[in-house]
């Protein structure tokens, strides 16, 4: 089975397989299929990126974790309006106190081992996301605060439509089991390319 850049991109020494649920991790072509398919949602739902960023993020950390067994990063782009008066701390309620403490949410991605993933697709981190200038800084937080964020409408962009969460959940569940099922699909096809060769080889021996 060959190496290939997605086997970093889900896990750097590839510990998550023992946990995953098939225990297959994803390659090249699996990497192609997912963010094809999450940028395919951000056309289906409307205004993801105006609001909902925060939300697709939780959806797609459940649905990464539950079907390989890994826990992504979740990053968050602020605006920092006071530049080096102002320091992020870690126990904001939700996005208002975020706001009112000097920062502006631009937008949430998950993270794994150099790779972004939203509702535009999957790519490479790059400096050029990382750093947009002086005002721009990059944090991290937990699964578990970004929730609370999420639970309040309060500080979210309200052009997207909340209404959408459940069905957007269930969409990114459904498109990660579809990458599961490539993973399985090309294990047991290589699987069975090396027992054929195998036996070819005893035949000829």
């Amino acid at each position: 089975m060959r190496i290939s850049r997605f086997r970093d991109f889900i896990s750097e020494d590839l510990a998550f397989t023992a946990q995953a649920p098939h225990g297959v991790p994803p390659d090249d072509d699996d990497i192609k299929a997912l963010s094809k398919k999450l940028t395919n949602l951000n056309k289906r739902f409307m205004s993801i990126n105006y609001g909902g960023c925060g939300a697709f993020a939780v959806c797609l950390y459940d649905a990464i974790e539950s079907e390989f067994g890994v826990t992504p990063n979740i990053l968050l782009q602020l605006h920092n309006r006071g530049g080096d008066n102002i320091r992020f701390l870690p126990n904001y309620k939700n996005v208002v106190e975020l706001n009112s403490d000097g920062f502006g949410l631009n937008h949430v991605v998950l993270e794994l081992n150099g790779w972004i993933m939203d509702s535009d697709g999957v790519r490479k981190r790059s400096d050029d996301w990382d750093i947009r200038g002086s005002s721009w800084d990059i944090h991290t937080i937990g699964i578990d605060q970004l929730r609370g964020w999420v639970d309040e409408e309060a500080g979210w962009n309200d052009t997207f439509d909340r209404g959408q969460i459940e069905k957007m959940r269930k969409s990114v569940s459904r498109v990660l089991q579809h990458v599961g099922k490539l993973c399985v699909k090309r294990h047991l096809s290589v699987k069975d390319a090396d027992t054929a060769a195998a036996a070819a080889v005893d035949k000829a021996t």
